[in-house]
């Protein structure tokens, strides 16, 4: 992959994952910003690129609450920190309740961290400039700038500090700048919803692969509850991208062709209330299935592969993991529960058949009755139900084959 390379001193490589790994290698995206670039020509160019999608006018904003400790930040970031925590940390769980939304601990954080302090502004900006698209008047108190341009100013401050993280990698808190690549991962797609997320999914595996993030065990418990689902999100958003793309990332030469095999505990430990709702079993066929998908050349052992994937998936008891992730809500959801994590299971073994045809898994019918059985499970999860977040993949997967 292109990108930068650095070398990793003795004493931290004897002390990474179990790979073994000499240097890092870094998505293109981090160099977007040269860490030597001055903040007037950041500025500039984020200034550049906003030009064309700037508004017509400016919304004064009623002032926001102080905290302490944010006394020293300007008014706007204080309004973007405040939307960020009343409305989008709830949109990163599936519920946003009291000690079981890591999330929220982000924002304590800023303080020592910059570059969670823009990431956030980033999202926050970009997210009210997508509402205000669709009317002014569905958002109260937005800052007098442009929220488009505040967006793309924090955006390129949080790439110049994501590349000195990254050239400073053992320096640095591991988590804190994967929680930035995981926001980045999230503003690309509030943003376009084009590739560039993927790029971010890249650099999030390796950083991953580099600690071993995936397998450790030794912070707090409010920092591993963070970890676990940052770590987690990355993850998902590795499965997703490598159902929907035509090639696996680039993993370059220090990964394993195959990474992330063996994460089925701690995307468990996280699933109770991850946004998309779906068995953490389920995410590792998915990711075993795609990469089936990527190879050039099936045989016989890779669609006897495929058949042992589909039948996991088949017999995987819904009803009993609806029943172990209840306690979250404050009503019973178990119902809604089977009914996403059903649609998801169908899906999944449409999404085998998809990855190696060859293996004649599913015949005409047997592939329209699965696609209606998903938009079955689907049609019962109505707006206004927080699990209708996690409905967005099996609707994919059911409207590509239909």
């Amino acid at each position: 992959m292109m990108g930068k390379s650095f070398h990793v001193p003795d004493q931290a490589a004897a002390s990474t994952a179990a790979s073994g790994n000499q240097e890092l290698c870094l998505p293109r995206k981090y160099r977007f910003v040269p860490s030597n670039m001055p903040d007037g020509e950041a500025e500039a160019e984020a200034e550049a690129e906003a030009s064309d999608d700037e508004g017509e006018a400016s919304v004064s904003i009623n002032p926001c609450l102080v905290d302490p400790l944010f006394q020293d930040l300007d008014r706007a970031s204080r309004f973007y920190i405040s939307h960020f925590t009343d409305q989008m940390c709830r949109d990163l769980v599936t519920y946003d309740v009291p000690r079981h939304n890591p999330y929220r601990g982000i924002v304590p954080l800023i303080r020592d961290h910059a570059l969670l302090l823009h990431v956030i502004v980033a999202n926050s900006a970009i997210h009210i400039s997508n509402v205000m698209s669709k009317g002014p008047g569905l958002l109260n108190g937005v800052p007098g700038q442009y929220p488009h341009h505040d967006a793309l100013m924090a955006k390129q401050k949080t790439l110049r500090l994501l590349n000195q993280a990254m050239n400073d990698i053992d320096a640095v808190d591991p988590e804190v700048v994967l929680t930035a690549i995981l926001l980045s991962i999230n503003y690309e797609l509030v943003s376009s919803g084009k590739d560039d997320w993927k790029v971010h999914v890249e650099g999030a595996q390796k950083l991953i692969d580099y600690f071993g993030l995936s397998k450790r065990s030794d912070l707090s418990s409010a920092m591993s509850a963070l970890r676990d689902h940052v770590v987690s999100d990355c993850l998902i958003y590795y499965i997703l991208g490598s159902t929907f793309s035509a090639r696996q990332p680039n993993m370059g030469s220090t990964t394993s062709r195959y990474p992330f095999l063996d994460v089925l505990p701690l995307l468990e430990r996280a699933e109770a209330n991850s946004y998309m709702s779906c068995p953490a079993f389920l995410l590792q066929i998915m990711l075993s299935a795609s990469h089936l998908s990527n190879l050039d050349m099936i045989t016989g052992f890779e669609e006897e592969q495929a058949r042992y994937l589909m039948e996991r998936a088949r017999t995987f008891n819904i009803d009993a993991w609806a029943a172990s992730v209840q306690g979250i809500s404050s009503h019973n959801d178990f119902e809604s529960r089977v009914h996403v994590a059903s649609a998801h299971k169908s899906a999944v073994c449409l999404y085998i058949h998809q990855a190696v045809p060859s293996a004649n898994l599913m015949d005409d019918d047997s592939r329209k009755r699965t696609v209606e059985d998903i938009i079955g499970h689907l049609s019962f999860i109505l707006p206004g139900n927080l699990l209708l977040k996690g409905t967005s993949w099996p609707t994919f997967i059911a409207g590509a084959e239909s």
